[in-house]
């Protein structure tokens, strides 16, 4: 750590320390800095940026113009936008207007967020565009002014609670309340963090940036991504959106150096790098493999000069990758795989496994330096707010004062206590290591009684093909059996899915007795939300009790007695005009496209062609179709549905 950046981290947390600790203080400290850079974005190409003084102008300026708006503060604000500088803007002037933001997880079903919104009163929504819940909408465009710089200079009038939601995969309502005082802690664990380990505070060409990859609605946004790094004054750095080319074209174009994301992005990397190589050839394949097993063997040997040798030995694909600027990478909010976590180790992207949850905030990441450690797949040892302990069931309890300060259960508020339950079962080694082995209601009881994890099977399970696959148990009570479910593509050839099966097969056959797999099923269907970030149990046993998502065993599709494909009839009027829509949309020829083609998945539309594509039914057929997060239509069978039952539809006679 240089003197730079060892000096701004202790005056910081000393000012943090000496403060009253509430939301107030952290803005004063973290806008103390008014010339470093606050944000990063690129904009036709272009670098665009904001500092933090300009930054904070627009905030008291917003706050001025919010207090306008609301007589009576001091209630829950609905803060409703994904990633941007205006969300920065917006979630500091609610908090400098006396309002307490509830940060709307805009991945959560419509219905939820309804829940959610009634239950904690809120009247207000500052967001960038209609929303779908009853309140008062304030366009976030709406809060731009001038004149009003000395606004909010009193901390005393700060709101000192902000609620965030859980990613809610059982659809309970479930908010977490934290105060000043809780994420000053979340905030003060970083001077231990960075003294633990010196690659943190790494810069590269003088500058040290992350990428608010995930969002701030997200616990391990909030608070790893956002807190962690502004508090600082380090730059956050902005994508136009979600797509690959706008994330890896930021990274390099922008040179971030830091990128935290949930495991499905490493998961989902790591399989087109592997198919990339594996279309080139078995010979590319064999030097990949070997390429990465002499990165590994000289970062063990030199840590600081292997990193670098790593990416240049590994230059053919870090240059479609990231570049070289990456050069501290966590993954945090579910489970990850051996093998994504040995990849980008290897490729000489330092690649840590953390951990955290909405109620207990982010308490523990893999800190050793040394490749070997990082390879251990351990979350770590537990922060300095945190302490950790493990019952008799070998479940994890966690706590500590960063913890939230109480919790809204379906309506229902308590305080969280002195020490929060996490379902999680772990181990820990003789070095106070803990890592992660499932979750405790995902366990399935074996035929010889033994709890089996899911997330054990799943590890050792390589299927290349597949869009996603699933460990859990299928059925009820004693007649529960360990299943395994393959998503797969409509047209994925029959000679692929042979390989697939016999693949499960296989590597099924190779683990112990009661960890094989009794069930082997193929999907077409979707295992999570379309807005989700990792597959869930509870969402596949949902979908698969509602009939949205359909099992077929195997030998079903083996033997041709399903088939991922059915034309849109020929005397079905409003399927073929779907379908000509649909072609309109895609660059596919209408004869392609089939009842069941998803327009994103499987025919390769964009989420602005899909827009369109509503725009274009509605016009057609005289309609308003406007559709909850959870009621979006993809497929031509989907829309057929939803239109012949609705009230607004006319058929020609």
């Amino acid at each position: 750590m240089n003197k730079y950046v060892r000096d701004l981290v202790e005056g910081n947390c000393a000012a943090l320390i000496n403060s009253g600790q509430t939301l107030g203080d952290i803005f004063n400290i973290m806008f103390s800095r008014p010339d470093e850079i606050m944000a990063e974005w690129l904009e036709n190409g272009e670098r665009r940026f904001m500092t933090f003084g300009e930054g904070a102008k627009k905030i008291r300026n917003a706050a001025y113009v919010l207090s306008t708006k609301i007589a009576k503060p001091g209630g829950f604000v609905a803060l409703d936008m994904e990633n941007s500088v205006d969300w920065i803007i917006c979630f500091w002037a609610i908090l400098m207007s006396g309002n307490r933001p509830y940060l709307v997880n805009r991945r959560h079903p419509a219905k939820l967020t309804r829940g959610i919104v009634g239950t904690l009163g809120v009247i207000f929504s500052v967001a960038q565009g209609e929303t779908d819940y009853p309140c008062i909408y304030i366009d976030a465009g709406s809060l731009k002014a001038e004149g009003h710089e000395d606004f909010g200079k009193d901390v005393s009038a700060f709101a000192d609670e902000i609620a965030i939601a859980t990613s809610a995969t059982t659809l309970n309502e479930v908010v977490c309340i934290y105060n000043g005082k809780k994420i000053a802690s979340q905030i003060l664990n970083c001077k231990g963090i960075l003294m633990k380990n010196r690659l943190m505070p790494t810069f590269y060409h003088g500058a040290l940036k992350q990428l608010a990859f995930l969002p701030f609605y997200h616990i391990f946004g909030l608070m790893a991504v956002y807190f962690w790094f502004s508090f600082f004054a380090r730059t956050m750095v902005f994508m136009e959106d979600y797509s690959a080319g706008s994330i890896l074209g930021t990274v390099k174009k922008l040179e971030v150096t830091h990128i935290f994301a949930v495991p499905m992005l490493w998961h989902t990397i790591e399989k087109q790098v592997k198919a990339n190589v594996r279309a080139q050839g078995a010979k590319k394949e064999k030097k990949f493999r070997k390429g990465m097993e002499l990165s590994i063997k000289l970062q063990s040997m030199f840590p600081g000069v292997g990193r670098t040798l790593a990416k240049r030995l590994m230059k053919e694909v870090t240059s479609q990758l990231f570049g070289d600027s990456p050069v501290f990478l966590i993954s945090g909010g579910g489970y990850l795989r051996d093998s994504a976590l040995y990849m980008f180790n290897a490729l000489g992207y330092p690649l840590h496994n953390g951990y955290g949850m909405s109620e207990t905030g982010i308490t523990s990441v893999e800190l050793g330096e040394n490749v070997k450690d990082r390879l251990r797949n351990s979350i770590g040892k537990p922060f300095d707010s945190i302490k950790y302990s493990i019952d008799e069931e070998n479940v994890l309890h966690i706590s500590g004062d960063s913890l939230c300060c109480r919790m809204i259960r379906n309506g229902i508020e308590t305080v969280i206590g002195d020490t929060y339950n996490s379902g999680d079962i772990v181990t820990a080694d003789a070095d106070g290591s803990y890592y992660i082995k499932g979750r405790k209601g995902d366990l399935v009881i074996g035929e010889s009684g033994e709890n089996i994890n899911p997330d054990e099977i799943e590890k050792d399970l390589d299927l290349p093909l597949a869009r996603d696959i699933c460990v859990f148990g299928y059925g009820s009570g004693s007649d529960e059996e360990l299943s395994l479910v393959v998503r797969i593509p409509r047209d994925m050839p029959s000679a692929a899915i042979k390989d697939t099966a016999e693949a499960a097969h296989e590597q099924s056959d190779k683990l112990p007795g009661t960890y094989r797999i009794r069930k082997f099923y193929f999907t077409f269907d979707p295992l999570c939300a379309e807005t989700a970030i990792k597959v869930s149990r509870d969402y596949l046993k949902r979908g698969i009790a509602d009939g949205s998502i359909r099992l077929i065993p195997f030998e079903d599709i083996l033997e041709g007695k399903v088939s991922g494909r059915e034309a849109v009839p020929a005397d079905d009027s409003l399927g073929l005009l779907l379908r000509k829509l649909f072609a309109e949309f895609t660059e596919k020829a209408e004869e392609e496209i089939t009842m069941d083609d998803h327009f994103l998945y499987d025919l390769g539309g964009t989420s602005i062609d899909y827009f369109s594509l509503v725009m274009r039914i509605n016009e057609e057929l005289n309609m308003r179709i406007l559709f909850d997060k959870e009621g979006a239509c993809h497929t031509i069978r989907e829309f057929e549905r939803f239109i012949v039952n609705s009230p607004m539809y006319r058929p020609e006679k």
